[in-house]
């Protein structure tokens, strides 16, 4: 036995005293069952510690990470993803259940549209309140007037810019994302993100909150003041990690998730950033090997994107291979 694990049956409660399950319940039910988000491997090992747990993913067999501490705050592992299959090793030789996202350009802050250099803060509860007045001529289901939980992932899933930020809980997703519209420039980049771990730290409460039915005030107060017209950013809290009722097949394909933000400030930049979010490299070089290999395996835009007018996107892109008809 490490000196970092506790081995055997699981009969204590895990942290913040919710229930514990058996090792092999426990990792295809975290979703539901745990909300600080660390599953358990198969062996019933138990990391000590949500840090150690990040380790385990720094020091596993696929060696594309480096070994993180607590002690530089928004400092992130950064090393190479050259393939599917790295990405994949690199997944589950850690014991957190992460959530992923992927930016075709590694250069781009942790922010989300709404709060980026091209939209102004007033901009934001004018296209809010704008949308809030027109929508309920094209979508029968508009949530009532005061939800604005509900209202915030409705605008964000139609495009409108928002406080939220798009996570998956699949790597292969976010790959999709960072290599698809690539123009291999730049390299891209993957963020892995341990929302329990980072709503502990940011928050005290280890816990994934539902957004559209949570009864927190600063959960309303950040969701109103995407109304509220402001000519500069006045938030006070730092990110959530909240996850939604998922009532389209984009939202389940994608397997959704999101960080809730309050104001305009990279979440790489917040206190002990480290302990909870971590950055690989993917080099420019084998990103059309990365699209080939996930096309392979049927992560494609209609998949994640299921209509027509991504259908016929995606059919756009099909490349003859012979000049005879």
């Amino acid at each position: 036995m490490s000196a970092r694990t506790r081995k055997g049956k699981i009969s204590a409660p895990c942290a913040e005293g919710w229930p514990a399950l058996q090792a092999k319940q426990y990792r295809h039910a975290a979703d539901d069952f745990c909300p600080c988000r660390t599953s358990l491997a198969h062996g019933g090992e138990v990391p000590a510690t949500a840090t150690e747990a990040r380790q385990d993913l720094c020091s596993g067999s696929g060696g594309f990470c480096k070994t993180q501490t607590d002690t530089d705050p928004g400092e992130t592992m950064q090393n190479k993803v050259e393939s599917v299959s790295s990405i994949i090793e690199t997944s589950k030789n850690t014991e957190t259940v992460f959530w992923f996202r992927g930016h075709r350009k590694a250069s781009w802050p942790l922010l989300p549209a709404a709060f980026r250099d091209d939209v102004h803060p007033i901009l934001e509860a004018e296209m809010a309140k704008r949308f809030k007045m027109k929508a309920q001529i094209f979508y029968r289901e508009c949530p009532g007037g005061t939800e604005y939980q509900k209202w915030l992932p409705l605008m964000q899933h139609y495009g409108l810019p928002t406080r939220l930020l798009d996570w998956s809980e699949s790597p292969l997703v976010a790959l999709f994302f960072a290599v698809e519209k690539s123009d291999k420039k730049e390299d891209a980049a993957i963020y892995f993100l341990d929302s329990g771990t980072m709503n502990e730290v940011l928050h005290s409460a280890p816990i994934q909150i539902i957004l559209g039915d949570s009864p927190s005030n600063k959960i309303n107060e950040v969701c109103e003041r995407a109304f509220i017209n402001k000519d500069s950013d006045v938030g006070q809290y730092p990110p959530f990690a909240v996850v939604i009722a998922q009532k389209e097949y984009r939202m389940l394909n994608q397997m959704s998730c999101f960080t809730l933000h309050d104001e305009r400030k990279d979440l790489n930049e917040y206190a002990q950033s480290a302990r909870y979010l971590s950055k690989l490299i993917i080099p420019k070089e084998c990103i059309d090997n990365i699209r080939n290999e996930l096309t392979i395996l049927g992560i494609r835009r209609s998949i994640l994107f299921p209509d027509l007018t991504n259908l016929a996107e995606e059919l756009r892109r099909l490349v003859a291979i012979s000049d005879k008809i």
